[in-house]
């Protein structure tokens, strides 16, 4: 079994080939055959790939997931499909960044995903959190947001410090740039 992540409706339906697949909590659900283009249960390794399928966190929810059986991987990104699969727990908007970063943490040289802003952020966050990777990441959000930082290596693309944090107008506020280590710039 390997840890991997999926999006699904609010309701836990995908898409499944011609039709709709109820998923169920905390159950293993089968499939004959995995194909990540015609069959079998799509999920990814990284977290934020699951944006590219499922983009919207108020359309959506996202769970860590049991991924077992055959795993068939077609190099898209980190998507698979399996034959076996189980949610095992729901992210919340927090947790889903903490995780994100991790899996960059585990993962520094892969390509960086498409919501991952380089250096700085200074926007409205999408989905309710912004992450920033680089040398010196930093961050100006709305209030409400989680936002991610990523700090690398001066030398190399290794993350050498991580932080997770919500913009609540007390410790962070909206008008401020904060820094991996939580200090205004």
């Amino acid at each position: 079994m390997v840890k991997a992540y999926k999006g699904f409706n609010k309701d836990l339906t995908c898409t499944m080939g011609n039709g709709c697949f109820q998923y169920r909590e905390n159950e293993w659900m089968e499939e004959p055959e995995a194909n990540c283009v015609r069959n079998g249960f799509h999920c990814c390794y990284n977290p934020l790939d699951c944006l590219s399928y499922y983009c919207n966190f108020n359309e959506s929810v996202y769970y860590l997931v049991g991924a077992d059986g055959d795993i068939h991987e077609d190099g898209r990104d980190t998507r698979i499909a399996c034959t076996r699969i189980k949610l095992v727990k729901r992210l919340s908007v927090e947790e889903f960044v903490a995780h994100s970063l991790m899996y960059m943490m585990e993962h520094p040289f892969l390509k960086t995903n498409f919501v991952v802003k380089k250096d700085t952020a200074f926007e409205r966050s999408r989905n309710g959190f912004c992450i920033v990777r680089g040398k010196n990441p930093a961050c100006k959000a709305p209030i409400g947001t989680i936002v991610g930082m990523a700090q690398e290596a001066p030398d190399s693309k290794k993350i050498i410090s991580m932080t997770v944090y919500k913009v609540d107008g007390k410790k962070y506020l909206p008008d401020c740039v904060y820094l991996v280590d939580g200090r205004e710039a």
